[in-house]
């Protein structure tokens, strides 16, 4: 069940604790915050306590799902340089980006390949990977949301560099 499905919390006995959060759950609601702050500490006392059973878990779990690593490891990788350089940023992520824009090259126009490699190192073909661009630079003072990402190929997106766009190829609706 997505946190969109939850219904909102009831107010119960054990609210606060991290018995409460897991009877929300349980019901299907949407945890309170002082159950959220409960279950939080409550883990963090427990990993505290058991690093090493924490470090199989986690380790078993990137095994299992190498590609929501990757993506994990991008957003993080993605709002650190935008906190560095005191931009505005929001969340997003790949496959939003191209559901809302396409699988377009917003510089060259041609068809991105969603299979290939995005990154040079990545082997045979990976210039026609996917990549997100910042049609106004984070560098010249773009931000990091949205409207100012569009997909694009990996050479085109290195090509490009940091310079802006003189004239945005074609705008994408936004949905």
């Amino acid at each position: 069940m997505s946190e969109t499905d939850r219904k909102p919390p009831q107010e119960w006995h054990n609210c606060g604790t991290h018995s409460g959060y897991r009877g929300h759950r349980q019901r299907g609601e949407t945890a309170c915050d002082p159950c959220l702050n409960a279950n939080t500490e409550y883990y963090k006392i427990w990993r505290a306590n058991n690093k090493e059973r924490y470090r199989e878990i986690a380790y078993s779990w990137g095994k299992r799902n190498p590609e929501k690593v990757r993506s994990n490891m991008r957003n993080v990788c993605r709002r650190r340089r935008a906190r560095k350089l005191s931009v505005e940023s929001e969340p997003y992520t790949q496959d939003l980006i191209v559901e809302l824009y396409g699988a377009i090259c917003h510089i060259c126009l041609e068809e991105i390949d969603l299979t290939a490699p995005q990154h040079p190192m990545g082997g045979e073909g990976w210039e026609k990977g996917l990549q997100l661009d910042h049609v106004l630079p984070l560098s010249k003072g773009g931000n990091d949301k949205i409207e100012n990402i569009r997909p694009a190929h990996v050479k085109c997106n290195i090509l490009k560099g940091n310079k802006p766009l003189a004239q945005p190829e074609i705008t994408f609706p936004v949905n």
